[in-house]
């Protein structure tokens, strides 16, 4: 007990909060679950395990397996157009939301966090990197296609 308490404080001490999280789920022990009142369809109270699951079942085929409507359907055609801009982003547009990314968060599918894009929001490449991005994504993740951010 004595040693996972200093190890514990070894790893709090190093910013390791990984081991200090497992060390304190190791000292507490396991956690029970705790079951959620369930009753049946005449209103008593089950108690095992077993009859609760199978009134879940039953309770989630009901609600989610529904006939489809009698009535087809009457979804009228839209009024008028929206106003949307479907182009490409400007430069401006871009830069602008590098500068409002947050750090310390996960980067997207391309693997580059938003730090690295805050170092020089303006390489050589970023125009070439947007449009491919933005008009061929397929193209661009799909067959490896890299493009560079350099420092200039």
């Amino acid at each position: 007990m004595e040693e996972l308490a200093e190890t514990a404080e070894k790893a709090a001490s190093k910013n390791e909060m990984g081991t200090d999280h497992r060390i304190t789920q190791q000292l507490c022990g396991e956690k029970r679950r705790r079951s959620i009142p369930v009753k049946d369809k005449q209103g008593s109270l089950l108690t095992s395990e077993q009859d609760r699951d199978v009134r879940w079942t039953e309770h989630f085929s009901e609600v989610l397996n529904r006939p489809q409507p009698e009535l087809p359907l009457d979804i009228l055609p839209a009024q008028e157009d929206l106003d949307m801009r479907v182009d490409p982003p400007t430069r401006h547009e871009i830069l602008n939301a590098i500068k409002a990314m947050k750090n310390n968060k996960a980067p997207g599918q391309d693997a580059i966090p938003a730090e690295l894009l805050k170092v020089n929001p303006k390489p050589v490449t970023f125009s070439n990197l947007c449009s491919l991005t933005y008009g061929k994504r397929r193209s661009f993740h799909g067959n490896g296609h890299r493009a560079t951010l350099s420092k200039y």
